[in-house]
């Protein structure tokens, strides 16, 4: 287990890199028609600024405003988990980790 400030520490990071660089997947998908609610699952509760970023991006990516919706969700370890209707954006260091044993466990067998 890793100490509480560093965690969060990690999570501020990498929710400033996922808001930055984790959305480029939304040039290229289609959102699911009507779909204005967003979720978003992180291991600790947005500051104001990651907020309001996050809200920023969105606005940007999608061309209109939502309503997000926020969830505290520890197993997420950091980063954030997005939910536009029924598309998921997975930017957490759990989905990290997870993809890194499967492409480990592909090379091994």
């Amino acid at each position: 287990a890793l100490p509480e400030e560093f965690r969060k520490e990690v999570h501020q990071r990498w929710v400033r890199d996922v808001i930055a660089n984790g959305f480029e997947a939304l040039d290229r998908l289609r959102i699911p028609q009507g779909a204005t609610e967003v979720q978003a699952k992180s291991a600790f509760e947005l500051s104001d600024k990651e907020r309001t970023e996050l809200k920023a991006k969105l606005k940007e990516k999608l061309g209109f405003d939502t309503k997000l919706t926020e969830q505290i969700e520890p197993g997420v370890i950091a980063g954030l988990v997005v939910s536009i209707g029924s598309l998921v954006l997975d930017g957490s260091l759990k989905f990290a980790i997870q993809e890194q044993a499967r492409a480990k466990s592909k090379q091994s067998g």
